[in-house]
């Protein structure tokens, strides 16, 4: 459908990158990337490579 073609043209319009990362052992995810503020980062990386942050992010498996 367009749902994806959408949701990439905002994000670039927002200076973002949609990424794709897929396995055959762990499916499909679906990264989307946005340019933080010059202000306090509202995230940060862990070792594990999740970044955690005070947002809320949904994952579908």
């Amino acid at each position: 459908g367009l749902g994806l073609t959408v949701v990439q043209k905002i994000v670039q319009d927002h200076g973002g990158d949609v990424r794709v990362e897929s396995t055959s052992s762990e499916g499909t995810v679906f990264l989307i990337v946005l340019p933080g503020s010059r202000g306090t980062p509202i995230a940060s990386a862990t070792g594990d490579g999740v970044v955690r942050s005070g947002m809320r992010v949904e994952t579908a498996e």
